[in-house]
């Protein structure tokens, strides 16, 4: 089963996909999960997804999920390849980008736009 999980807002550039500003030993915490988007699928030298890391599976051989944080619709939040214009409060592909994070096998994620999240994973069934 995949989880989809609501977040809380946040302000711009506060964590989750793409944001690096948070030292490496936050990939984890107590409660045996893993949660930083970055480190499962980081981003290229041009702002669009890079490669998968082997942290996905690295963590479901130690008993961990995988559920990163906090994907949301706005450009500003998304990698260039699902930017929909140059207007970073213009809605792009959230769609797009939880299909590569399911691709790279995460266990469920955190988003402002549960609709989209339930729709992709429907369609991905």
């Amino acid at each position: 089963m995949f989880r989809t999980l609501a977040s809380r807002a946040r302000k711009p550039n506060a964590g989750g996909p793409g944001n690096t500003s948070h030292p490496d030993t936050s990939f984890t915490d107590r409660s045996s999960g893993v949660r930083r988007a970055a480190a499962t699928v980081p981003l290229d030298a041009t702002g669009k997804l890079g490669k998968p890391t082997g942290l996905v599976a690295n963590a479901h051989r130690a008993g961990l999920v995988v559920h990163p944080y906090t994907f949301r619709v706005e450009n500003t939040f998304l990698p260039a390849d699902f930017d929909s214009s140059a207007n970073p409060n213009d809605s792009g592909n959230l769609f797009g980008e939880i299909a590569a994070y399911r691709a790279a096998g995460i266990d469920g994620l955190f988003t402002d736009n549960t609709d989209i999240a339930v729709a992709q994973e429907k369609e991905s069934e």
